[in-house]
């Protein structure tokens, strides 16, 4: 798994255009499954069209603005992270503002 960090989701467009796939979540963490459609157009060595898709773990949250389970299905206009707080913007959902203790990246591709 790699650690998400500012940097890291700018080199990626702040997965603009990604999908929501599923959502699951437990106590202490979040596991959001993404399906980044347009990972080609950034540099991902990934054929046209071909999705590149992973899941986000968010661990140690705090939920504080917005519903997380609305996030199903949702198209991602954009996710920055600022210290230990993540945005989530989507392009037909409200937003989502946590704070976690650590995020990462596992790639299913």
């Amino acid at each position: 798994m790699e650690s998400v960090t500012s940097a890291w989701l700018h080199e990626r467009g702040l997965l603009h255009d990604a999908r929501v796939r599923d959502m699951r979540s437990s106590p202490s963490s979040i596991q959001i499954d993404l399906d980044d459609e347009w990972a080609s157009l950034r540099g991902l060595e990934k054929p046209a069209g071909q999705e590149s898709p992973g899941t986000l773990v968010l661990k140690g949250y705090t939920i504080i603005e917005g519903d997380m389970t609305s996030m199903r299905g949702g198209w991602i206009s954009e996710i920055t992270a600022d210290g230990d707080r993540l945005t989530f913007v989507f392009c037909d959902k409200p937003p989502l503002l946590l704070r976690a203790t650590a995020v990462q990246w596992r790639s299913t591709a």
